[in-house]
């Protein structure tokens, strides 16, 4: 029997993860990013003060619902900002020229990989404003490429594992041919609008809105998007000015550049094993450093060539 792995990916379901940072702009005044920042993050400070969240689990153990609710007047019920069971988080990112601020809760960080920004995650997830109305609901495994999605996400989703998949079984212990996710991480992200889509309308969603995400990560696929050999994993990162890691500082970042060292040489031949017959590249970690050179490996250092 064929195994079946549940995917939903409608366009209706993605739409608002991906970026329309044009749409609206016709008619909606471009704030300040700093003053827009300031004003995001009182009122996201303000949501976490005055709600709270229901996390409940499934037969095995994993994340199985993270609602978010509004503490009633007079309710007993603990702020999210209080609570210490899921400890309020927070990351800094420098975007716009700005050091955002972006809270989030990691209710399971899950046991495998984590991503990179620009890998491609499985996930389901919920999209909601703070005025509690709801703008998305993926509920099931939604395949989405990190590097077109949403800068918040970028940025979170390293920050979680995924986790195993499991073949599930019938009442007598025999492989039914389907499958589920455990040990998976989860969450939630409180986004100011310049991690979203600032002024842009978007859907349901306003200019200028913040937005939270509950997720899971279910699983993950691990891109080169460059096409060199080396998996973008490997050159992720942000300098000290939030800037993606431009190794030869030609203006490409290492993600996208197919001559990270800038010396002529295609990043895809350097890291070929000599001699061998089907043109079979080095693992990273096999990558081997320029005899004399700098201590980098050798697609990075313009010195081995």
């Amino acid at each position: 029997m064929n195994r079946i792995y549940k995917i939903v990916g409608s366009a209706l379901l993605m739409a608002t993860l991906f970026a329309c940072d044009d749409k609206g702009a016709a008619t909606v005044e471009v704030r300040d990013y700093a003053q827009q920042f300031a004003a995001d993050n009182v009122a996201i400070e303000a949501y976490l003060k005055t709600h709270y969240i229901e996390v409940t689990h499934n037969a095995h153990g994993d994340v199985d619902e993270m609602n978010i609710k509004a503490i009633p007047d007079g309710g007993s019920q603990v702020s999210i900002w209080n609570q210490t069971t899921y400890p309020l988080q927070s990351k800094i990112v420098k975007l716009h020229n700005i050091e955002y601020k972006m809270y989030y809760l990691k209710i399971a960080e899950g046991t495998g990989d984590a991503p990179c920004g620009v890998d491609k995650v499985f996930t389901s997830y919920r999209g909601l404003l703070l005025n509690d109305g709801q703008f998305d609901y993926a509920p099931n495994a939604t395949e989405i490429s990190l590097i077109g999605a949403i800068k918040g996400w970028e940025y979170i989703f390293p920050e979680f594992k995924r986790g195993v998949t499991v073949e599930n079984t019938n009442g007598e212990g025999v492989p039914d041919g389907t499958l589920r996710h455990e040990d998976y991480g989860a969450g939630v992200v409180f986004l100011p609008s310049g991690l979203g889509y600032y002024a842009s309308y978007v859907g349901s969603i306003p200019e200028y809105s913040p937005l939270v995400f509950t997720f899971k990560l279910f699983d993950i696929q691990f891109l080169d998007q460059d096409g060199d050999g080396v998996l973008s994993r490997y050159e992720y990162g942000f300098d000290a000015n939030g800037v993606l890691i431009d190794t030869d500082g030609d203006g490409v970042a290492d993600i996208f550049d197919i001559d990270d060292d800038n010396d002529g040489v295609l990043t895809k031949d350097e890291i070929r094993i000599p001699g061998s017959t089907t043109g079979a590249q080095y693992s990273y970690d096999q990558i081997p450093t320029c005899e004399g050179g700098n201590g980098k490996k050798k697609h990075l250092d313009p010195s081995c060539h």
